[in-house]
């Protein structure tokens, strides 16, 4: 009885209309990303919280119409895949005929077979279905402005929080994140091999970034990392998180956010004002692990093909830089031209 009452309190919440709020915003801008890894995440995050706000839901069926039609990608394969689990999940028969739809089109073998799962988890009805070409993306872009997100990260609150904290718990005291994403774990298991995992990622500008990992029913914080103690508001907005985990104290986010850049060929000068600075900082780390960090913002000034940052990079070594730094910065500069304007770091007394 309990759990034919509790389908019931979920099928009722469904049909009303919500602001949004806390981690379904995070949702939202999952499933609003340009990145296909992140719009599978969001899907993941759907199937597994069930959350009960259908601007969500009918987000998530855009979505699957948008990336069903990107035949032989196999990264797009995969996030449709999860989006039609996740909409299958949602018991909401008002998704029926768009399922119904794609698998009647549809020729790979895999969603076909998701397909027929979701579809069968769906009641046929009378009430109206949802359609795509009515779906107006720009109300929940809107929503994503609004609602009582009022609290603000501060570096004292940003300090507070502890490994296990859940979500919620987070966005309560931090208030909505500048930057949300993918944080890709990866581990050596033993008669396994290597495994990748997709956490949830949130970044505050000037303070840091947190990774989540999903267990015991809810998204819980396992790590925090440190952003360089440097002010990065002066940058254009749409860079901030960019550069905040690129100014990370954490290898595996810079890498990923370096590659990041690297494919986006960051041209922004104060964005990369602010890595060349943060090169000459870091320079003579003897800490392996940042070593590989800092060689890797290296290769984002060369992949910007701005000149300006040729004659940091040719001379670190004479300033006593860590040599698998140097490498990788000697080769940077030999991809860039030479500029009459070079970038000057800020140099301390004592250097």
């Amino acid at each position: 009885m309990k759990k034919y009452l509790t389908l019931f309190m979920l099928l009722v919440s469904f049909g009303s209309t919500a602001t949004m709020q806390g981690k379904e915003k995070i949702y939202a801008r999952l499933l609003l990303s340009e990145n296909t890894d992140e719009i599978k995440l969001g899907a993941k995050a759907l199937h597994n919280d069930l959350l009960t706000n259908t601007m969500l839901w009918d987000l998530a069926a855009y979505q699957l119409s948008v990336i069903a039609n990107k035949a032989g990608n196999a990264e797009a394969e995969d996030t449709a895949a999860w989006l039609i689990k996740a909409i299958g999940q949602s018991q909401q028969a008002k998704y029926r005929i768009i399922l119904e739809q794609l698998d009647n089109a549809e020729q790979n073998r895999k969603l076909t077979r998701y397909l027929t799962q979701a579809i069968n988890k769906l009641e046929k009805t009378t009430q109206p279905s949802f359609d795509v070409t009515t779906f107006d993306i720009n109300a929940v872009q809107a929503a994503l402005l609004t609602g009582p997100d009022k609290a603000e990260a501060t570096q004292t609150s940003f300090d507070s929080i502890q490994p296990g904290t859940e979500l919620a718990a987070v966005l309560d005291v931090l208030g909505q994140p500048d930057g949300v994403g993918q944080y890709i774990r990866q581990f050596n298991r033993p008669f396994v091999g290597r495994q990748s995992f997709q956490n949830l990622r949130l970044s505050y500008v000037n303070l840091g970034s947190m990774e989540f990992n999903y267990e015991h029913d809810s998204w819980r914080l396992r790590t925090k990392s440190v952003q360089a103690a440097t002010d990065i508001s002066v940058v254009d907005q749409q860079y901030q998180d960019l550069l905040s985990r690129l100014l990370s104290n954490d290898r595996v986010q810079v890498v990923a956010a370096a590659k990041e850049a690297i494919s986006l060929r960051l041209s922004d000068t104060e964005a990369l004002d602010q890595i060349g600075q943060h090169i000459w900082n870091e320079r003579a780390t003897q800490d392996r692990h940042q070593a590989d960090a800092v060689a890797w913002l290296s290769k984002v000034l060369a992949a910007s093909g701005n000149g300006r940052y040729k004659l940091l990079l040719a001379t670190l070594g004479e300033h006593g830089a860590n040599a698998k730094i140097v490498k990788y910065a000697l080769n940077g500069a030999d991809k860039l031209p030479t500029d009459d304007n070079p970038f000057q770091p800020v140099t301390h007394s004592e250097e």
